[in-house]
């Protein structure tokens, strides 16, 4: 999608320190993830691509994402009518505002 839309400079937020390891070659990536390890590989060459560690509190917004496509098992691509959630968690990420889970 980035190289459609031509953007090439990408900010990658992860909640996970494992994954931004394995990104930045600090360790290995299990046998079991490597198929898609080298496919994400191969999408990613040739951007200019930042992976970076944040506490999943500042990632609510991407947690929230990726569980509506989980639930609905299909891709998801939002240029109009959002979730009411969704907007009001990219209006408090938007404002650098973290959204605290209270359960």
């Amino acid at each position: 999608m980035c190289r459609q839309l031509d953007i090439s400079r990408i900010l990658v937020n992860v909640d996970s320190k494992l994954v931004v390891s394995w990104f930045h070659n600090k360790c290995q990536v299990p046998w079991t993830l490597l198929h898609w390890w080298h496919k994400i590989r191969e999408l990613a060459e040739g951007l200019d691509i930042a992976v970076v560690h944040v506490y999943r509190e500042l990632n609510t917004l991407a947690d929230f994402m990726a569980s509506l496509g989980l639930e609905s098992n299909t891709d998801r691509l939002f240029l109009s009518d959002f979730p009411t959630r969704l907007e009001g968690l990219a209006r408090l990420d938007r404002i650098g505002t973290p959204y605290v889970r209270t359960s």
